[in-house]
């Protein structure tokens, strides 16, 4: 599966728990993206690293441990394809302080904390 696959899919399990409460009148009551408060105009690198930290998080809430093991597997993936990105353009400060976020994010979920 390549990147995209495991981010529509990732995203499509999430819209769906997350439609499942909610109407569509909820959708019309969402600040602009003047406001600064929305996701709109993010840079797809800022999206992968949400879907990263939220595919961690969601992990370390599993019961089953196969379904675990899988979040964890695409959620590494996804961060070595964000980190290489970073690598191959010369942001390697960048590289890594993002890869000692992640860190930091597996280790707080992993002991259920929340940042």
């Amino acid at each position: 599966m390549n990147i995209f696959d495991l981010l529509a899919e990732w995203n499509i399990i999430k819209w769906q728990k997350n439609s499942a409460n909610k109407t569509v009148e909820d959708s019309a009551e969402q600040t602009s993206a003047a406001d600064g408060e929305t996701g709109f105009g993010k840079p797809y690198k800022g999206h992968l690293l949400d879907d990263v930290r939220a595919m961690i998080s969601e992990a370390y809430q599993q019961e089953d441990d196969e379904r675990k093991q899988a979040l964890l597997d695409r959620a590494k993936e996804l961060e070595t394809q964000l980190l290489m990105s970073y690598e191959k353009q010369g942001y390697h400060m960048l590289a890594a302080s993002t890869q000692e976020l992640i860190r930091e994010h597996r280790k707080d979920a992993a002991h259920g904390r929340k940042r």
